[in-house]
């Protein structure tokens, strides 16, 4: 019984989401044994502390997730290029090659529109870009839409969980 109101808790704390894909590569499969290195992820648009740092945690659970599908992501850290930098694809791919990858990840926040007072709905978004090094071809790309029905901290960290597990879900699967 317990168990149940605390399942019950839960959705109503996170309320109602659904994640919806905005587009997607068809056809892609990736490729386990490549190499990836996986580059900051940007915040979404606005720029204002409630936002910033969405790029990060966006990437980190996403690589969390590939890793669970067996696929060797990179990140790259520090001075190299922090969230939010726009960063050249000639840059890109000289780092790329200096740490010996076949493919470079990029991504993004797209949206996280806060809540407003008369419907109380958290509008958030993820693409994620992979490109080959050597082609410069673009193998995949998809953006992810989720709107939850309700809007708290709870919902904010389980927001990033659902994009990021269901992107990996996308490109590492």
């Amino acid at each position: 019984m317990r168990t149940v109101l605390l399942y019950i808790m839960i959705i109503l704390l996170a309320g109602c989401s659904a994640v919806e894909i905005a587009n997607e590569t068809e056809g892609f499969r990736i490729d386990k044994e490549g190499r990836y290195v996986v580059f900051p992820f940007s915040d979404p648009p606005g720029g204002y502390r409630a936002v910033s740092g969405k790029g990060d945690h966006l990437r980190e659970r996403f690589m969390q997730h590939c890793a669970e599908y067996g696929v060797d992501l990179q990140p790259i850290y520090g001075k190299q290029l922090r969230a939010g930098e726009k960063i050249k694809l000639d840059e890109a791919i000289t780092i790329a090659k200096k740490n010996k990858v076949n493919f470079m990840i990029f991504g993004k926040a797209t949206k996280w529109k806060t809540p407003n007072r008369i419907d109380g709905k958290l509008t958030t978004g993820l693409e994620v870009k992979i490109q080959g090094v050597y082609s410069k071809k673009v193998v995949f790309k998809a953006e992810l839409v989720q709107k939850s029905s309700r809007y708290s901290e709870v919902s904010d960290r389980a927001t990033i969980e659902d994009l990021s597990k269901e992107m990996a879900l996308k490109a590492c699967r």
